[in-house]
């Protein structure tokens, strides 16, 4: 239980475990004393006389869940502690000079941007936005060379997990995820497979490994352990080899030139 769920048992009269909420409200500075007298009722199992009533109503107030992102950040003080009421994705088609749009993601219905001929399509979401500017290097270079009845998409790292993004990316029939061949892009791989299922495939060159000499020490040792486990247990065969022979991590930019 949190703050609030405590709070409204304690309004409640109901019994509740008083160490667990006295703990709760010293990480915020508050006593539990300020509010009422416990008497014990069973184990760790608590009610509370409450003594200032004031105090619980504005309590209950101020950690009650937010209900938008406006109130997040005016009363909370924090707008990310609530999910937006949409996200977007830019993208554009697989052609060579294609325009890039927009497409908006919200839980307001069904997105009209995502036509019917898409979902029968593939889209492709590359990670980084210079592998999406030159998306047409980037994809030759990873073995992707028919592209014209594709949707390319700029995926931004992890922005792409949130629940509405992905609502609106299991509307295509496939997705080709190109990543950093790092455990962040393993991580997003998993997140987005959660939902997506076998729709979504995690794209590698064949010969990732010859990329080997370009590969960065990760921000630490359990990072590329890690990375290394993960790739195991999927069977990524190509990241493995890298892993192993660049004894690090692999930012999908290098690929933009191929390898030389």
């Amino acid at each position: 239980m949190n703050i609030y769920q405590y709070l409204n048992a304690v309004k409640e009269g109901r019994a509740i475990n008083a160490h667990r909420f006295k703990k709760l409200l010293q990480s915020e500075d508050l006593s539990l004393e300020a509010i009422g007298n416990i008497k014990h009722v069973k184990s760790s199992k608590y009610t509370v006389n409450v003594t200032d009533s004031e105090l619980l109503e504005n309590l209950i107030h101020r950690f009650a869940p937010s209900k938008s992102r406006v109130d997040a950040s005016t009363r909370l003080g924090d707008s990310h502690l609530h999910s937006t009421s949409a996200t977007y994705l830019i993208a554009k088609q697989g052609k060579e000079n294609s325009t890039d749009f927009v497409i908006k993601c919200s839980r307001n219905g069904k997105n009209e941007v995502v036509s019917d001929d898409w979902k029968e399509q593939t889209a492709i979401l590359i990670e980084n936005s210079e592998c999406y500017t030159r998306s047409q290097d980037f994809l030759a270079n990873l073995g992707i060379t028919d592209t014209n009845h594709k949707l390319v998409i700029w995926s931004a790292g992890n922005a792409v997990t949130h629940p509405l993004t992905i609502s609106v990316l299991t509307e295509f029939k496939h997705l080709l995820y190109c990543p950093d061949y790092d455990l962040a892009g393993i991580e997003i791989f998993e997140t987005l497979s959660r939902t997506l299922g076998e729709k979504i495939t995690f794209v590698m060159p064949d010969n990732l490994e010859d990329y080997s000499e370009h590969c960065r020490a990760p921000k630490t040792d359990e990072h590329y352990v890690k990375a290394l486990e993960k790739a195991l247990k999927h069977g990524f065969t190509p990241m493995i080899a890298m892993l192993k022979k660049g004894m690090g991590v692999l930012e999908q930019e290098v690929i933009i030139r191929g390898n030389i």
